[in-house]
């Protein structure tokens, strides 16, 4: 008796359990996440807070140019303005883990500058580099905001800079054997690694560069062209992502310091074209964009599963067919350190171009399912045999 009672116990305590999988696997969400209010439905979402709550990108309202958009879960979307004095055209290309600080581009009267947009929510430009065309863009900033990088137009042409309060934007420099070229656009969340793309002897190739080794090349995919580029590095600077030159395209990659560079595949049905632009923190899932069958198509990759349609996981592994009706996921942009939340964009069900956010359950979420799953089967099995 006291066996079966705590047999009984067991099995309430597993039931409980998987009860409580079941409602937070049923609870992944996907949302549009709309445009300015009084714009047309226009928008793209480029970076994403570590929680999730805050994404930033672009949208279009009415009547007017793009402006750098802020969304949050309370507010909606927002325009967080442009420059003062400056044009009517402003994009949002990445925020802190705090969600405070946003960085971009913007436009002044001598062209587009760098800006940065601090917990005071006033846009400041961040200058140009010197001898070259009045030009900024910012790409990334580090997890304080204190330390931004992109790229600006120099006495070299364009060249990857790192700004920060005390020195001001200061350029990177370019490969050697190369000219012209070289853009910051990813870095480690201390600002001490900063990824990007140069030209070199050979052609283009990605970049990591450190304070103590200066800029170095990653190489490219063996059998390809010489051009590949590096879009963003782990958390734990294990894992760079972005694009590489095979013999038959362009093709989504990752970087590790064991393996070098590796082609991450293809979509099903697409011609060879894709690109790398976010991982997660411990490097273990990658997002960007790739050729399939239905024209561009937002992936993502783990070393389990290879590279997938992120809107075929969500519909096919967390019933989310009926939220997505007419929808088709264009490119993932940004994930956060966990990997449970990437957002993107996609042309949304009246054929406009919409940001979006997901927010995925835990890996360890489903294979509790899958457990749970089992001993259901395994529970029920006797009494189909007729074993007792």
């Amino acid at each position: 008796m006291i066996r079966f009672r705590l047999s009984i116990f067991a099995l309430s305590v597993l039931a409980i359990a998987c009860s409580s999988a079941r409602v937070f696997a049923i609870g992944a969400q996907f949302h549009g996440l709309g445009d300015i209010p009084g714009g047309i439905t226009s928008s793209t979402a480029y970076g994403v807070s570590a929680d999730g709550s805050v994404v930033v990108g672009g949208g279009a309202p009415f009547g007017a140019d793009q402006q750098a958009t802020r969304w949050t879960k309370d507010e909606g979307m927002s325009g967080i303005g442009y420059l003062p004095g400056g044009l009517p055209y402003s994009l949002a290309t990445a925020v802190t883990p705090d969600g405070q600080t946003i960085v971009g581009i913007a436009q002044d009267n001598d062209g587009y500058r760098a800006f940065r947009r601090g917990s005071n929510g006033i846009m400041v430009g961040l200058g140009d580099l010197p001898g070259g065309s009045r030009h900024s863009y910012a790409y990334a900033t580090s997890a304080d905001g204190s330390i931004i990088t992109g790229q600006a137009g120099s006495s070299h042409g364009v060249e990857a800079f790192r700004w920060d309060g005390s020195n001001g934007m200061v350029g990177l420099g370019i490969l050697p054997g190369g000219s012209g070229l070289s853009i910051g656009y990813g870095m480690t969340p201390d600002g001490a690694t900063i990824v990007g793309k140069s030209s070199s002897g050979a052609g283009a190739e990605g970049f990591a560069w450190t304070a103590v080794g200066g800029m170095v090349g990653l190489g490219d995919l063996v059998g390809g062209g010489f051009d590949s580029e590096a879009r963003a590095i782990s958390t734990d600077g294990s894992t760079i992502v972005g694009q590489g030159l095979s013999a038959t395209g362009y093709e989504a990659v990752r970087w590790t310091e064991g393996e070098g560079i590796q082609s991450l595949g293809d979509l099903p049905g697409g011609n060879t074209w894709g690109i790398s632009y976010s991982v997660s923190g411990n490097g273990g899932t990658i997002v960007g964009s790739s050729i399939s069958d239905t024209g561009l198509t937002a992936f993502i990759w783990d070393s389990t599963n290879g590279m997938r349609s992120l809107q075929d996981v969500l519909v096919q592994d967390f019933a989310l067919g009926n939220t997505l009706t007419g929808w088709r996921l264009s490119a993932a942009f940004g994930i956060t350190p966990d990997g449970r939340t990437i957002t993107g964009d996609g042309v949304n069900s009246d054929g406009h171009t919409e940001a979006w956010i997901v927010t995925i359950p835990e890996p360890s979420t489903i294979s509790l399912l899958g457990f749970c799953a089992l001993l259901v089967f395994r529970r029920r099995r006797p009494s189909l045999t007729n074993e007792f």
